[in-house]
């Protein structure tokens, strides 16, 4: 009977996983081949409004991969629950129920767990937070007192890399801690 039942956990962070990554390529896209082409601001802007648009727009697009990371961080969690909890299941065929796998024992292990997609959704958003006063900090103070167009150009390049964080820091070559 229970084979039957659709069992939905973990898509809706992977779903609004994948629209954050695609608002975030989106912004890219749109940053790099239409805005440089197309100046335009709403008539109502103002002045500064004009001028710092570039860096708004960079701090737009930090929202976004902050949020696909966040989304990607409990989307790996449900999935390696639901792989765990399918080879629980596999071994315990044929013997008494024991205690079902908590999703909390998977979410939050006792840290000793340094390896595996959870981890290293765990770090990808924990490096992000501890990167991130300093990046904002220095996009503004660029936008501001030098340029907001190679303010936006330098912090694009940097959320570009932050965004490949997550695949390097996955890559079998990596130290694990």
């Amino acid at each position: 009977m229970s084979g039957y039942i659709i069992r939905t956990e973990g898509i809706l962070p992977t779903y609004a996983c994948l629209g954050f990554v695609l608002l975030f390529l989106a912004l890219i896209i749109n940053e790099v081949f239409v805005s440089a082409e197309a100046e335009e601001a709403p008539p109502t802007a103002s002045p500064l409004q004009r001028h710092l648009r570039p860096a708004v727009a960079v701090t737009i697009g930090w929202c976004a991969l902050y949020y696909s990371f966040l989304q990607g961080q409990a989307a790996a969690a449900f999935w390696i629950h639901k792989k765990r909890r399918e080879a629980g299941n596999k071994e315990k065929a044929g013997h008494d129920k024991e205690k079902a796998l908590e999703f909390a024992s998977v979410k939050y292990p006792g840290r000793p767990n340094t390896q595996g997609l959870i981890f290293v959704m765990d770090r990808s958003v924990g490096n992000l937070l501890e990167q991130t006063p300093p990046f904002l900090v220095a996009v503004w103070l660029h936008a501001l007192a030098a340029s907001p167009n190679e303010a936006a150009f330098f912090g694009w390049i940097w959320l570009l890399l932050r965004a490949a964080y997550p695949v390097a820091f996955a890559h079998p070559s990596m130290p694990r801690a």
